[in-house]
């Protein structure tokens, strides 16, 4: 039966109790209690002596292990203490097993991480990586276009801006960028799949249309064509950056 539930955010630590009480006497715990922490498949990924417990008798008697949620990764554990002592009214030992479920949750994003994670987000949702491919310069430009006044009124452009985006406005510009790339592309054939150059075209505009409706519209900014100071190599001149609406 779970005693406990605790949720650890990284880099956070907590003890696990167990506590054991008798009415009359005293406890004495016997030898040194136990833990293990099984992940969600059944798996123990930590275990051994407990970090500290009760020193001699005593009406209640406990057992802690102090864990550090950097020691595993995210997502859902089960933790337990096995604890045993001797009651001094009957001099019988009495053992019980205190279980927890631990969440374990990623760290807080820091300003450069929440960069990282919406560069990604940008990336995975618009499929930069597969055909028609995105530069990486042009990733840069739709991540640009995500960027939005942060909670203290910053705009992008203050030195205090704390970094915040609106990545459906980033993933929507990427999708645009790549129904460019591919309006000027010849039929296109991988694994034994063919596709034309107007299904790619048409799916994308799609893709980027569903994005669109996601926008932060009140929080949205224009990019300009000069804004972002595209490089020849960079657009496609049948369907540049010029034709691409961000909000």
């Amino acid at each position: 039966m779970i005693t406990a539930m605790i949720t650890l955010q990284k880099p956070d630590k907590s003890p696990l109790w167990a506590r054991m009480t008798v009415d009359t006497g005293t406890l004495t715990i016997d030898g040194t209690p136990t833990f293990a922490i099984f992940n969600s498949a059944g798996t123990s990924v930590l275990s051994g002596n407990v970090s500290g417990q009760t020193a001699g008798a005593a009406a209640t008697v406990e057992a802690w292990y102090n864990l550090d949620s950097t020691l595993l990764t995210d997502g859902e554990y089960h933790g337990r203490i096995n604890l045993s002592a001797t009651a001094s009214a009957d001099s019988l030992q009495r053992t019980e097993t205190y279980e927890f479920l631990i969440l374990v949750q990623p760290a807080v994003p820091t300003e450069a991480s929440a960069t990282d994670l919406a560069r990604q987000e940008i990336i995975d949702n618009a499929e930069a990586e597969s055909f028609p491919v995105l530069t990486a310069r042009q990733i840069e430009y739709c991540l640009m276009a995500a960027k939005r006044q942060d909670a203290d009124g910053y705009l992008p452009t203050d030195t205090d801006w704390t970094p915040t985006f609106d990545t459906a406005a980033g993933i929507a510009m990427a999708w645009r960028l790549k129904a460019g790339k591919a309006a000027s592309k010849y039929d296109f054939s991988s694994d034994n799949q063919k596709l034309s150059r107007s299904q790619i075209h048409k799916q994308c505009l799609e893709m980027a249309a569903m994005w669109e409706e996601q926008m932060d519209v009140q929080s949205g900014q224009i990019v300009t064509y000069e804004d972002i100071n595209v490089n020849a190599d960079d657009y496609d001149p049948r369907y540049g950056l010029s034709n691409v609406r961000l909000f």
